[in-house]
């Protein structure tokens, strides 16, 4: 995290640089790409994506992740045979001050994320009672949303950086099915966090939207 935090603050140095040098038309059709989604911890993803302005103030953007393994060893997922996942995002953008040639823009966001994996020799509590499997086949879905304040900052040409933060919520719902599963007489003690996949059922998070997108003007 903190490396990714230092890049959004590298990225957002040289995009104000650039800014006093270059002007890029807003345009009506914009595809994007999220270079930080591929250092994901979690899903490692080839994050692209378009955004359609019907208006000059108004953004319609999806995008669309695609699973990313070259950068796996790096990732938390160790155990995890078979993972599946892709990422699908909406977001609706109200284009709100000009400054300068930088948009910036406050946006709502809509997020879904599945995952499908295998874990073996773990565990899994259900109505209090713990239960250690051979192995789980795991369905994992999150869905969420967050509202976002943003700047895109033209650099080159048809080429601007788009930099964005914001807050929301994220539910996570789990479901196992297990093979050859014992009761536990004691719960399994963790010395620092319960695995994530330990606990059945819906769970809702608080969520942090940061990150960076690389956009160009096609239209």
């Amino acid at each position: 995290m903190k490396r990714c935090f230092l890049l959004f603050l590298a990225l957002l140095f040289f995009a104000n640089t650039q800014a006093q040098e270059n002007k890029s038309p807003q345009g009506k059709l914009i595809i994007k790409f999220a270079p930080l989604a591929l250092f994901d911890p979690n899903r490692s993803v080839i994050q692209s994506g378009l955004e359609y302005k019907p208006l000059q103030w108004l953004g319609l953007q999806l995008d669309y992740g695609l699973k990313f393994t070259p950068l796996q060893a790096l990732a938390w997922t160790n155990g995890r045979e078979n993972f599946r996942y892709y990422t699908l995002r909406a977001e609706t953008r109200f284009y709100i001050y000009n400054l300068d040639e930088t948009n910036f823009y406050l946006a709502t966001e809509a997020f879904y994320l599945p995952h499908k994996y295998r874990l073996y020799d773990q565990f899994v509590e259900r109505n209090g009672v713990e239960y250690r499997y051979d192995y789980a086949d795991i369905e994992m879905k999150i869905i969420g949303g967050a509202i976002k304040t943003g700047f895109v900052v033209p650099v080159i040409s048809k080429l601007n950086v788009d930099l964005y933060f914001g807050f929301g919520l994220r539910q996570r719902n789990i479901k196992h099915k297990t093979h050859e599963e014992v009761a536990l007489q004691q719960p399994k003690f963790y010395e620092f966090f319960e695995p994530i996949e330990l606990h059945e059922g819906a769970k809702t998070v608080p969520h942090i939207s940061l990150g960076v997108k690389i956009s160009y003007v096609l239209l």
